[in-house]
């Protein structure tokens, strides 16, 4: 779905996939802060992600509310 970008459209397309993706493996492993620490990065390098947006958001949702030691990585909206 990336392959559509240009260095124009998109400047840093590999460090912030590369960010996104390392971020995924924490948030999955309920490293809640380490996650954050990757999404911001991938968002200061491509500002007004809303996904990188959205994760960060939801780390520092788990992180003052911590789902517990059987959490399966999935996000379960309360609300709409």
């Amino acid at each position: 779905m990336l392959d559509h970008h240009t260095e124009e459209t998109f400047p840093h397309l590999m460090d912030v996939v590369s960010y996104f993706n390392d971020g995924i493996e924490h948030y999955r492993a309920a490293r809640f802060s380490n996650a954050s620490d990757q999404f911001e990065k991938a968002l200061a390098r491509q500002p007004g992600d809303k996904l990188s947006t959205t994760y960060i958001e939801r780390c520092r949702q788990l992180m003052a509310h911590p789902p517990g030691e059987n959490w399966n990585g999935v996000w379960v909206m309360a609300e709409k």
